[in-house]
């Protein structure tokens, strides 16, 4: 898989840029298929990691078409 490599402003810390990797989230997500929560467990994610809210959301909103879902 070719990474992709981009920056993202926290929500919380609007002046700090975050380098944010795709690939880490890909990964995530393909570990959460194998189990029946995997929505829930990544909303929680979501919720719980704030630095990367923004960006996982809009790679959320991608989900089915990227997994062609």
């Amino acid at each position: 898989m070719a990474r992709v490599r981009f920056s993202s402003t926290p929500i919380s810390n609007p002046g700090i840029n975050s380098e944010f990797d795709i690939e880490i989230v890909v990964r995530f997500i393909q570990q959460m298929f194998c189990t029946c929560k995997m929505e829930l467990k990544f909303r929680l994610w979501i919720i719980n990691v704030p630095l990367v809210r923004r960006t996982a959301i809009s790679f959320m909103a991608n989900i089915q078409e990227i997994f062609g879902a």
